[in-house]
């Protein structure tokens, strides 16, 4: 077994202030950025929580916000008067929506968290690079690639590829449906990770870690896909 979860240096609790806004358009102006032809997102710069859906009924469209989280939360009406302002700025670059996280300042004291929600096209493709970040994913998705030093993922549908590099990450996938052509790699020192296949799948799967725990319910069929390897210092990993 292992010990005490490393994964709660990641700590996204529930929120005392919140402020949600559509994304500007990339001039600047009012109106929201057209998602209709956007194939790919790419999240940067500092931390997040982040929500995407990929094929849902409600039409594209993207906002951002932030928010006050944990102990101070509750002391920043009355120490700062303030609520978070809002860092994230957002552009289109061909069929690609590209969002910056701007740094926090310094009166922020670390207690604001950035928020992405974003509803895309069936088999958008998500590349996440941030310090650490919460990303939920709900629907069809292409390519999924997170790279962070902490790292929460969370997915509920499809996803082609999942790719995740980080120091200490925690990961729930759950396929919906599969294609026989997925391929999910997570990789770092200390993973947590959760995966779910529909009933009678075949599944091809490893775990290399100097530390593991795995609770493999689903025999490995070598050479099939979906293919499912894992590899860190520290594994705890259920397999069903």
């Amino acid at each position: 077994m292992l010990a005490a979860s490393p994964f709660r240096i990641l700590l996204l609790a529930s929120a005392a202030v919140a402020v949600l806004a559509t994304l500007p358009a990339a001039s600047g102006g009012e109106a929201p950025i057209d998602l209709a032809g956007v194939t790919a997102v790419r999240i940067t710069g500092e931390s997040s929580e982040v929500r995407l859906s990929a094929g849902a009924a409600a039409p594209p469209r993207a906002t951002f916000g932030s928010r006050r989280t944990g102990w101070f939360a509750r002391w920043s009406s009355s120490w700062v008067g303030s609520a978070c302002p809002d860092r994230a700025s957002a552009r289109i670059e061909g069929e690609t929506l590209i969002v910056d996280v701007g740094a926090a300042g310094w009166l922020d004291l670390s207690d604001c968290v950035a928020e992405i929600d974003a509803s895309l096209p069936a088999g958008a493709s998500v590349v996440l690079d941030q310090p650490a970040a919460s990303l939920n994913l709900d629907g069809d998705f292409g390519d999924v690639t997170v790279r962070a030093r902490a790292a929460d993922l969370s997915l509920d549908g499809h996803a082609a590829t999942i790719a995740v590099e980080s120091d200490a990450a925690r990961t729930r996938i759950a396929f919906a449906r599969v294609e026989g052509t997925e391929d999910v790699r997570l990789t770092g020192k200390a993973m947590d990770a959760q995966l779910s296949f529909p009933a009678g799948v075949p599944v091809s799967w490893r775990v290399t870690a100097a530390a593991s725990f795995v609770d493999g319910r689903i025999p490995n069929t070598p050479g099939a896909r979906p293919q499912v390897a894992i590899d860190g210092e520290f594994v705890r990993a259920t397999i069903r």
